[in-house]
């Protein structure tokens, strides 16, 4: 797979993509990349679309909530939601990392090859 920077991918490059996986803090009741996803959705939509939030209020949280619903219904159905804590402990960090990917890594072996 390729990886970038979400401003270094031109239109043109994204379009040869199957599978899009983009990662974004939550910041304050938002997430950074949901206009990103608003601005491209004409070229993501019928892709697999992955979207990875890394945050430090719980996935059932207000602000977290919040945060998703500000992403447009027509996108969110579109898409497949993961939240990701943000605190780790460094001593378990590695272990923690695995364990917070482990549902989206399923999640990709469980699609259709």
């Amino acid at each position: 797979s390729d990886m970038d920077k979400y401003n270094k991918v031109d239109e043109a490059s994204l379009r040869k993509y199957d599978m899009v996986i983009l990662c974004a803090g939550t910041y304050a009741g938002w997430i950074s990349l949901s206009g990103y996803l608003k601005k491209h959705w004409h070229i993501l939509e019928g892709r697999i679309v992955i979207l990875v939030v890394i945050g430090s209020a719980p996935v059932d949280a207000k602000w977290s909530i919040r945060s998703y619903n500000k992403i447009p219904d027509y996108i969110r159905v579109g898409i497949k939601y993961f939240k990701l804590p943000a605190k780790v402990d460094s001593k378990e960090a590695d272990k923690a990392r695995k364990e917070y990917l482990a549902p989206v890594i399923e999640y990709i072996k469980s699609l259709p090859t």
